[in-house]
C-alpha cells in the first residue's frame, strides 16, 4: 500500500543523518550549491508514512492548517534544523509565506553590493536622498508625499522571521498618494537601465536615482495599493545582502508579498512599521528605510543615528519651498516624526495653490509633455529636440505651516521657436537615442513674500540643484547633469551642447515672458502725474529682477544673462524705464536732460526697448559718487561680450 513501517522510516532517519554529514565533510554550505544539489526532490516520509518531495513538506509548528492544505514531517523522522533548510523543509508559517511571495531578480552579473556601492560613490549622502525620493513620486503622479522619521522599536513577536528583527527599530519612512504600476515594479529593480532613460517625461521614477537610499539603509521595503497594483496591494521587500530575508538569494534578493491579508492577520508585527492605522489608510505607497546599525555591511560603512537622520531632514527643509516650484504633480510636502514613546509631530509642512486658471494651465502643460513625448518615443523619424514650440504660464501661491507665503508667477516653456537651431551633434544624439532628455524649461519670478524676507534663487532640473547662480529669479531646465545629479554637465561635449542650447532657446524666453509679465502686471504703464515716490518705491523692486552679469555664478549662467539681454533687444521688448520729470518735458517731447540738482515730485513713466524708435535711450547709474551715463544698447553688449 506504500505505507512504511517504523523501521523503514527509522532507516530514512540514519540515511538523512549520514547525507547531511557528509555533505558537511565535504564542506557544501553555500547555498547556492545547495540549491543545484536539489535535495528537496529527495522522497522522505510524510505524517501518513507516504513518501513526498522534501521541499513539499511542512515542519507542524502549531499553526491552523485548514483543510489539511499541507503534509507534514513524519513526527518520527529525525532531522537537523540545518538539514531541514537544506531540504527545504518549512514551518506551516514559512510555506504560508512563500505561497504568497515572488522573488524579485535584480539581473545584475556583477556582485549586487557591488553595484550599489558603485552607485552609491555618485550619490553624496545628504538631503539629496529625499529629493529622489520627492522626484520619483512626482513622476509617478501623486500630488502629496510625507515624509516621516520613526524612532520607535516595533514588536518582534509576530514576524514573517525572527531573521527580520534587527528591521524593526528606527527609520525613515517616506509615503505618497500614488501606487506602483507593473512598469514601476520593474523599473526599481533595474539598477543599469531604469525606466527613466526610455520616458523623457519621467525626470526620476523608481529607476537608479531610488538606490541613493541605501546610503541609509541595507534593506528597503515598501507597501504599494491601488487600481494600478497587481493583485491590488504588494509588500516588497529588498536584501541585497541576504540577511534578513531567509529565501533571499544573490540571484533574487527580493521579494514580494501577496495575499496580504491573510499575512496580516499571521504575521501583524510585520506589518507595524507601515503604519497602515495612520498615514497608510488607504491607496498609495510608503517606503520603510530601517536605519543603518552595522558597520560591516559591504554596501555602506555609513551607520546611521535618529539624531543624524533628523539632521538630513532639517537640511531638506530649506528646500522645501523651491521645491515645489517646478514639479509637475507634488502640491504638498509634510515632515512627520514619531518619538520613541509614539508620540507623533507634524513638524513642517509646506503647500502650493494655483486658482482654477492656473489648474488648468498645469493640466494643459502635463498632456502636452505626456502626448509629445510618447509620440516621440514611438516614432523614430522624429528627433525629440524639436517638439513644437508652447509656452504656459500662471500664479503659484507657496505657504509652509509657520504662515510664510510666496507669490510666484511661473512661465514653463516646451521645445524652442527657432527649431533650426539645435546643433547638429545633439540631433545625431538624439537620433541614436543616446539622449533622451526633455526640451522642457522655465523661470519662477517671486512676485511677493510675506513677510518680506529675501529669498535665494535656484537652479533647477526639476528639483533645485545646491548651485548658486547669481540670477534673481529661479530657473528650470531638463539639463544634462553630472553622475551625481547635483550640478550641470561641464566639458566640450554633446551634453554641453544640449545645456547650452536649452538656456539660450527654451530658457531665456521664458525669463523674457517672466520679466515682461511683471512690467504689464505689478508696474505703472505709460502713466503721468506719478509721484516720484511711487515710481521709485515700485520700480526699485523691477529692477532687482533684471540679471546682472557681474552677478552670476558660473560660465552656464553668465551666457544665459547675455542671450536674455540679446533676446529682449531682437524682440524689440519695452521693458526699461524713463521717468521723465514734467518740468523737463518740452514742447517736441525731447529727451530730458539729466538734472541732477532739480529732483520734482510729478513725472511720467515711459517704457522702451533697448533700440526702440521713440529717442535715444540712456542708462545711468550713480557709481563711486558721480554719474556714469551710457547709451544703454552699448552698455549691455560692450560689458556683456566683455
Amino acid at each position: 500500500d506504500g505505507v512504511l513501517s517504523e523501521k523503514e522510516i527509522h532507516q530514512f532517519s540514519k540515511l538523512l543523518t549520514l547525507l547531511f554529514h557528509e555533505l558537511k565533510e565535504a564542506k557544501i554550505s553555500n547555498p547556492e550549491i545547495i540549491k543545484e544539489l536539489n535535495l528537496e526532490n529527495i522522497p522522505i516520509p510524510d505524517n501518513s508514512g507516504f513518501l513526498k518531495p522534501a521541499g513539499s513538506l511542512c515542519i507542524n509548528d502549531g499553526l491552523d492548517n485548514p483543510r489539511k492544505k499541507f503534509s507534514f514531517v513524519h513526527a518520527q523522522l529525525t532531522v537537523s534544523h540545518e538539514l531541514n533548510e537544506w531540504l527545504g523543509i518549512k514551518t506551516i508559517a514559512r510555506k504560508r509565506l512563500q505561497e504568497s511571495s515572488y522573488r524579485i531578480p535584480f539581473g545584475q552579473s556583477e556582485l549586487l553590493t557591488t553595484r550599489l556601492r558603485n552607485i552609491l560613490e555618485d550619490y553624496p549622502c545628504d538631503g539629496g536622498i529625499m529629493k529622489e525620493l520627492l522626484q520619483n513620486a512626482d513622476d509617478a503622479g501623486a500630488s502629496e508625499i510625507v515624509f516621516i522619521t520613526d524612532f520607535r522599536t516595533h514588536p518582534c513577536r509576530k514576524l514573517f522571521d525572527d531573521k527580520y528583527a534587527p528591521l524593526q527599530g528606527p527609520s525613515l519612512c517616506v509615503y505618497n498618494n500614488s501606487c506602483f504600476s507593473e512598469n514601476d515594479l520593474k523599473g526599481i529593480t533595474n539598477l543599469g537601465d531604469s525606466s527613466k532613460k526610455k520616458d523623457p517625461a519621467s525626470t526620476g521614477q523608481y529607476g537608479i536615482g531610488f538606490n541613493a537610499v541605501y546610503h541609509i539603509t541595507d534593506a528597503p521595503s515598501f507597501l504599494t495599493r491601488g487600481a494600478k497594483v497587481p493583485h491590488g496591494e504588494l509588500l516588497c521587500m529588498f536584501d541585497p545582502l541576504c540577511r534578513y530575508d531567509p529565501e533571499a538569494t544573490q540571484q533574487d534578493p527580493g521579494v514580494q508579498f501577496r495575499n496580504l491579508e491573510e499575512l496580516r492577520n499571521l504575521h501583524p508585527d510585520s506589518f507595524m512599521g507601515y503604519m497602515e492605522d495612520d498615514v497608510m489608510k488607504g491607496d498609495g505607497t510608503l517606503f520603510r528605510l530601517p536605519l543603518r546599525t552595522a558597520k560591516d555591511s559591504p554596501i555602506s560603512k555609513e551607520v546611521w543615528s535618529p539624531e543624524r537622520l533628523a539632521n538630513i531632514v532639517d537640511s531638506f527643509k530649506e528646500d522645501m519651498q523651491k521645491s515645489l516650484l517646478f514639479l509637475k504633480n507634488i502640491r504638498k510636502i509634510t515632515i512627520v516624526k514619531y518619538l520613541k514613546n509614539g508620540n507623533k509631530k507634524i513638524e513642517y509642512v509646506v503647500e502650493s495653490k494655483l486658482d482654477k486658471s492656473g489648474e488648468i494651465t498645469v493640466d494643459s502643460l502635463r498632456k502636452y509633455i505626456k502626448k509629445n513625448a510618447s509620440e516621440y518615443q514611438k516614432d523614430n523619424s522624429k528627433l525629440l529636440c524639436n517638439i513644437p514650440s508652447m509656452s504656459f504660464s500662471f500664479d503659484m501661491h507657496v505657504k509652509d505651516s509657520e504662515n510664510n507665503l510666496q507669490k510666484w508667477h511661473i512661465v514653463h516653456q516646451l521645445g524652442a521657436f527657432d527649431s533650426e537651431s539645435v546643433p547638429d551633434d545633439v540631433k545625431n544624439s538624439f537620433f541614436k537615442g543616446d539622449m533622451k532628455l526633455l526640451p522642457h524649461g522655465g523661470v519662477a519670478l517671486l512676485l511677493d513674500t510675506q513677510p518680506y524676507k529675501n529669498v535665494s534663487q535656484v537652479v533647477s532640473c526639476y528639483l533645485p540643484l545646491p548651485v548658486k547662480s547669481g540670477l534673481p529669479f529661479s530657473i528650470h531646465g531638463h539639463f544634462a547633469l553630472n553622475s551625481s545629479r547635483r550640478d550641470l554637465w561641464t566639458g566640450q561635449d554633446v551634453k554641453s551642447q544640449w545645456n547650452h542650447w536649452i538656456l539660450q532657446e527654451v530658457v531665456t524666453p521664458s525669463a523674457a515672458n517672466a520679466i515682461e509679465y511683471y512690467r504689464l502686471n505689478k508696474l505703472p504703464q505709460n502713466q503721468s502725474l506719478l509721484s516720484e515716490k511711487k515710481y521709485i518705491e515700485s520700480i526699485k523692486f523691477y529692477h532687482a529682477i533684471l540679471p546682472c552679469i557681474e552677478n552670476v555664478k558660473s560660465d552656464y549662467m553668465s551666457l544665459f544673462v547675455k542671450c536674455l539681454y540679446k533676446y529682449i533687444d531682437s524682440k524689440s521688448l519695452n521693458l526699461f524705464d524713463v521717468f521723465v520729470y514734467d518740468k523737463e518735458i518740452n514742447e517736441q517731447r525731447r529727451v530730458p536732460i539729466v538734472n541732477t540738482s532739480y529732483e520734482p515730485k510729478k513725472g511720467t513713466i515711459y517704457w522702451h526697448s533697448i533700440n526702440g524708435q521713440n529717442f535715444p535711450l540712456y542708462f545711468v547709474s550713480n557709481s563711486q559718487n558721480f554719474f556714469s551715463i551710457f547709451r544703454i544698447s552699448e552698455f549691455l553688449f560692450t560689458a556683456i561680450n566683455n
